[in-house]
């Protein structure tokens, strides 16, 4: 058994951080974020998120052999074996095993380790991992507590159960993956920025790789290949449009990846942006090559189309800062201790924009908007200290931009997505859109708030 077990090598001082304090860092992180009910669950899950690099083989990559080593599993492993409640363990296991590569499906019993999906990954045999019990303290989870919780004003409907247990499996999966990227971060770069490169055969290459990489086995997954390939296969790369239409978690944030890279970039197309995956995950490799192949990215999201409209009457240079209005969705007002009694379904009813669910439950936490500064770092080239967010609860400013003189220039509109769209795809020009418009002398009030960045930190 070694003296020291590494968990990182700070490859400009030479520092070494142990699986030990990196597990203890993860999982107060995890602890910060998470709501009371969830505090001692979050935390054990840091702590158990990275034992597998206990293994011996896991020391040895780190030391410099080329080996390949799994370790997300293990923690896994130890979930399913220390807590009885399967819901409980369940959750863990998502958490813990996706960590570095995303949540995994499920998959059957009846699954073979050799297959990515959780069940059989949970059948693969691993090193001695066990050094992890030197030290490592879990805390006492109020199991009870929990499944109550989880169980709440779901009554026998079992479809709501399911939607709760996968909602707060994203929850706790997202507090985890913040965490341990926040304390690797500190720990191997600190204050150091890697430089950007944007390769564009380097990079299509890669995303090729990672999208050729993943193994097709279940229903489910084969699914997801064909949706993935029909992407490319129906549209002609001597096309105008192109409409890609993909669920949540199908690999599309790749595949826009690949599209805009291969089928519009490449082309030499504009581009009418209807997603943030692209730019928020690669906005540092979009965006150099859209203009060094001199293709515009005209953004169809209601705030950025309204930011990039605003801009159209002053000179770009003179831009002062982004006003990136908010709703404050379904929660805005309450306080955390509020928060922790709400319900999946109010979660998933917006007060003024019709969407599907994965977005509309990132309204509800104001993730979205966190990535819709991502998004606007990236579409109009400013930095984020330069990016506030309002919110402008009635959803009638879309967003606005202030230049050095002070002057603020909005965009106003219903909250109807059609307009954007509309926009990008027959930009420069205006036409005729039918449909409701604002009526000034109906309206009542247009309001502003600060967000609360302690409710929703």
């Amino acid at each position: 058994m070694r003296s020291v077990y590494k968990a990182h090598i700070n490859e400009n001082t030479g520092a070494i951080q142990t699986v030990k304090e990196h597990s203890e860092n993860t999982a107060d992180l995890c602890r910060q974020f998470a709501v009371p009910i969830l505090k001692n669950f979050t935390y054990n899950v840091g702590l158990l998120h990275d034992i597998g690099k206990f293994q011996e083989d896991f020391q040895r990559r780190i030391d410099g052999e080329n080996i390949k080593v799994e370790h997300s599993t293990c923690g896994a492993l130890v979930a399913k074996e220390l807590y009885p409640d399967a819901a409980i363990a369940l959750m863990m296991e998502y958490c813990i095993a996706g960590h570095h590569s995303g949540i995994p499906d499920g998959g059957y019993k009846n699954d073979t380790s050799d297959m990515t999906t959780l069940s059989g990954r949970l059948k693969r045999n691993f090193e001695d991992y066990s050094a992890y019990k030197e030290g490592i303290e879990l805390l006492e989870i109020n199991r009870n507590e929990i499944l109550s919780f989880l169980m709440q004003d779901c009554g026998k409907n079992i479809e709501i159960l399911v939607d709760k247990f996968a909602f707060l499996t994203r929850y706790v999966f997202s507090c985890l993956v913040d965490a341990d990227s926040i304390d690797t971060a500190r720990f191997c770069n600190g204050d150091k920025i890697r430089p950007l490169t944007a390769d564009f055969h380097a990079c299509l290459e890669k995303v090729n790789s990672k999208l050729s990489s993943f193994v097709c086995t279940t229903p489910l997954q084969k699914t997801r290949a064909l949706l993935q390939q029909q992407v490319f296969d129906k549209t002609d790369i001597n096309g105008e449009i192109y409409l890609m239409n993909m669920p949540t978690g199908s690999g599309k944030t790749l595949c826009s990846v690949k599209f805009a890279l291969e089928r519009a970039i490449k082309a030499g197309k504009n581009i009418a942006l209807a997603n943030k995956e692209t730019l928020v995950t690669a906005g540092h490799i979009i965006r150099p090559l859209a203009k060094e192949y001199g293709v515009s990215v005209l953004p169809v999201d209601s705030e950025h189309s309204a930011i990039f409209q605003c801009l159209q009457g002053g000179q770009r240079s003179a831009l002062h800062k982004i006003l990136l209005t908010a709703s404050g969705g379904p929660f805005r007002g309450m306080t955390r201790e509020q928060l922790e009694h709400v319900r999946v379904e109010d979660a998933l009813h917006h007060p003024n924009w019709s969407m599907g669910k994965k977005i509309t439950i990132d309204s509800a936490t104001m993730v979205n908007k966190g990535l819709e500064v991502i998004e606007a770092k990236w579409l109009f080239g400013v930095n984020v200290d330069r990016i506030q967010v309002v919110v402008q609860p009635q959803s009638i400013i879309h967003s606005m931009v202030e230049y050095e003189d002070g002057a603020v220039i909005a965009q106003l509109g219903t909250p109807d997505m059609k307009l954007p769209i509309q926009y990008a795809l027959y930009y420069p020009q205006r036409r005729y859109l039918p449909g409701e418009r604002l009526d000034f002398a109906a309206m009542t009030e247009i309001t502003f708030q600060k967000p609360d960045m302690e409710t929703f930190r």
